[in-house]
């Protein structure tokens, strides 16, 4: 399994699953009664809308931005 876009952390989230309700293609899951939501790696497109509700920041997210200026920038074709 490679590099996810989205992580939730457990710690963090206060399980009002915002995100759950507020994802598009339902990648977001929660398993039993109190748990903390799931992400569903093959179902999430990485849009970003639980990133964006979460309001305890208990949901990160994998940006590549730093990666893709130091390609942009080097000599690499």
């Amino acid at each position: 399994m490679g590099m996810q876009l989205i992580e939730i952390n457990e710690l963090a989230c206060k399980r009002c699953y915002a995100c759950v309700r507020i994802c598009p293609v339902k990648a977001i899951k929660v398993n039993e009664s109190g748990s903390t939501p799931k992400i569903v790696y093959d179902r999430c497109i990485g849009c970003g809308s639980c990133y964006t509700i979460c309001d305890t920041v208990a949901i990160t997210y994998y940006s590549s931005l730093k990666e893709a200026m130091s390609l942009l920038n080097s000599d690499y074709k």
